[in-house]
């Protein structure tokens, strides 16, 4: 209070001009509050005066006092509405008080009189972005970038990465990330390699990181080659994963919309090259577009398709689509022996599948609808997929669940049609589809190939002991605390011989609040099929020393077992590769939850092996093949299992698994849906 009186009363006696100097000196020396009380004492002498508020907001601003710096940021406007620093100040003010929508208008009154104040066009994209229009803020960031300040520059960079991932705009979103680290010079975190196929602004970099020759997981059994694309001519001996691209905007959206290959998740480039960054984000803007010119195409080719009129006469070939993805090994095998049955029975087929392994499922989906309008089909077939949204109310959609993919978290919801039929392997599957709102539910059990599984070698002169299969542990990998509770309580049940049912993996899901599948499918094997193997491996010792047996275990994600990893032999193709080892197999292990008849079973029991069924009898519908099964549900009736051998010959159980049984049954349920 005493210095406040002197500065009053001086203050009265001081021209506006006078108060301006000395209240800035004020600032500088870091008495903001001494130059508030300054003007404010002026103002009262000089009401009115537009130089004193802007001073006084200004003030009020730096000691974070918002709602009075609004308040007289607000009287400035007032006064001379064209100021846009008032504006911009105002909208400053508004925007600390998360008064989002005043501070937006305020931020465009500032612009319409302040055109070139790169601040305002900042707050308007940050204030729009907080209102959730995140396409309306991407035009004044923009312009923003034009700035001199390089802090402007790198928070609009920053701001523009949150709107374009906001906008599912996620190339893009990497670019100006990008940018924005670099001007703050924080460290740049790497695109993962091995996740993603990328654009490269120079192209001795893309050679570079092509000779590196990474591949990208799809899922947990498959990988395929990274692309790697560049800008400009290509060269003579580019393998076919260096992909050139074509330098103008048309002739870039024209290949992006047009390829069967999979697009460039991300972009390479220098920050520090003004060129590259020029480039990054004109690529950015162009595969953004491509990728919602997609969008429209499918939807135009959805609505195409639901209005064919595939005309089916009696009497001629039905026309048949096949669904199919190189990304599900046993699935596009499964699709391609069907195929191939259903032409010697003189139907119409095509089959949909990546051409090769550089195409992306996402990107082929485009190239599927473009082939099922072409086709114009009466039937189609798919593996684990319902795929009926573009389909002719006339189409028959059969769709044979080897597994249960409804209950996967993400999966889509479905919507069943009069047409769709599905085809069912076991009784726990007609559960889930009749749970899922299915109405049609067809028996179908598990097919082989009998040219490829037959048995070539005596079971006398065998002497191994074969599991070929995944092991669930890696999916589980850093599971959470629930996951940790069932699991105990699924390994003390298995441990005590005891059978792990689907009513009480229900029970735990529902109490933990965990996804019933992910009880039923993952933490279920993880413990019924897992410990099954390791037991086997456990055993491997005594086996060899006693009857001369050799445990050998193939397969995705065992090697870092240490029980299993000695009898670990890699990983097979599917197919002869397949048969050959289950054709030097005495015993074959088959186990998974919920289920007896399964693929695997089939395959092992062709060739002639011993099938050793983790016994589901409870869960499952007959047959059950008592006289040709040896089952086990402990450690100790696994190992008697392996010294016995079972009445009647395994090979009858598969005689009736072929696809040729399968392509009579696909035709008869196809005509009888369209003769009704």
């Amino acid at each position: 209070m005493i210095r406040q009186l002197p500065l009053t009363m001086e203050s009265s006696a001081l021209s506006a001009l006078d108060v301006r100097e000395r209240g800035i000196q004020f600032v500088r020396s870091g008495e903001v509050e001494s130059a508030i009380d300054l003007f404010e004492a002026a103002l009262k002498h000089h009401p009115g005066e537009l130089d004193l508020l802007t001073l006084l907001a200004e003030c009020y601003l730096q000691i974070d006092q918002f709602a009075m710096a609004a308040s007289y940021y607000r009287q400035a406007c007032q006064l001379d509405p064209t100021n846009g620093e008032s504006w911009s100040g105002f909208g400053i003010a508004l925007m600390e008080l998360e008064q989002w929508h005043p501070a937006t208008n305020a931020f465009q009154q500032s612009l319409q009189f302040a055109p070139s104040n790169h601040r305002s066009m900042l707050h308007l994209g940050f204030c729009l972005f907080h209102l959730e229009r995140p396409a309306e803020a991407i035009a004044p960031l923009n312009r923003c970038l034009q700035s001199d300040d390089a802090v402007l520059r790198a928070k609009a960079a920053g701001l523009l990465g949150n709107c374009f991932i906001k906008l599912n705009r996620p190339i893009a979103g990497q670019v100006f990330h990008t940018l924005h680290r670099f001007s703050k010079e924080l460290p740049i975190p790497d695109i993962e390699p091995e996740t993603s196929s990328l654009l490269f602004i120079d192209p001795n970099a893309a050679r570079l990181a092509w000779e590196k020759q990474r591949k990208i997981a799809i899922n947990s059994t498959t990988k395929r080659p990274q692309l790697c694309f560049y800008i400009g001519e290509p060269g003579h001996y580019d393998p076919t994963t260096l992909i050139a691209l074509p330098v103008h905007e048309e002739a870039l959206i024209h290949y992006f919309t047009q390829t069967r290959l999979e697009l460039p998740k991300g972009i390479i480039f220098n920050p520090a090259n003004l060129h590259h960054q020029q480039e990054a984000i004109r690529l950015a803007t162009i595969l953004e577009s491509a990728k919602d010119q997609m969008v429209e195409s499918a939807q135009t080719l959805y609505g195409q398709c639901r209005h064919l009129q595939p005309t089916y006469t009696p009497g001629e070939p039905l026309r048949i689509f096949l669904n199919a993805s190189r990304s599900h090994p046993s699935e596009h095998a499964t699709i391609s022996s069907l195929a191939k049955a259903l032409k010697q029975q003189g139907q119409e087929v095509f089959i949909s599948v990546e051409q090769d392994e550089r195409e992306e499922r996402t990107q082929h989906q485009l190239v599927m609808l473009r082939e099922h309008q072409n086709f114009n089909p009466h039937v189609t077939f798919s593996v684990n997929q319902l795929n009926n949204r573009w389909l002719a109310d006339a189409v028959v959609n059969l769709i044979w669940w080897q597994e249960n993919r409804l209950e996967q978290p993400h999966a889509a919801v479905h919507s069943w049609r009069e047409n769709d039929i599905n085809l069912s392997p076991y009784r726990l599957m007609d559960s889930i589809l009749h749970a899922y709102g299915a109405d049609k539910v067809e028996r179908q059990a598990y097919c082989i190939d009998p040219a490829v599984f037959q048995q070539t070698r005596p079971w006398e002169a065998r002497t191994k002991v074969i599991f070929i299969g995944s092991a669930y542990a890696p999916s589980i990998e850093g599971h959470s605390e629930h996951d940790a509770a069932i699991l105990e309580i699924l390994r003390a049940h298995f441990e005590a011989g005891q059978p792990l049912t689907r009513q009480m993996c229900i029970t735990l899901a529902d109490r933990h609040e965990v996804p019933r599948h992910h009880v039923s499918h993952h933490l279920a094997n993880a413990v019924l099929r897992d410990q099954s193997v390791m037991w086997l491996c456990q055993m491997a010792p005594e086996l060899k020393r006693e009857q001369g047996y050799e445990v050998e275990i193939y397969g995705r994600g065992w090697a870092e077992n240490p029980t299993v990893q000695p009898y670990y032999r890699g990983e097979l193709p599917q197919g002869e590769a397949t048969a050959q080892v289950y054709n030097s197999a005495r015993y074959a292990l088959s186990a998974s939850h919920g289920t007896i008849r399964c693929q695997r079973l089939m395959e092992l029991a062709a060739c002639g092996a011993t099938p050793l069924v983790y016994d589901a009898r409870s869960e499952t519908d007959a047959p059950h093949w008592e006289n040709h099964l040896l089952f086990y549900r402990s450690r100790e009736a696994l190992r008697h299992a392996l010294t016995r051998k079972p009445k009647a010959d395994p090979r009858e159980i598969a005689q009736d698994a072929s696809y040729d049984r399968l392509a009579q049954r696909v035709i008869q349920l196809a005509k009888k849906q369209l003769s009704q």
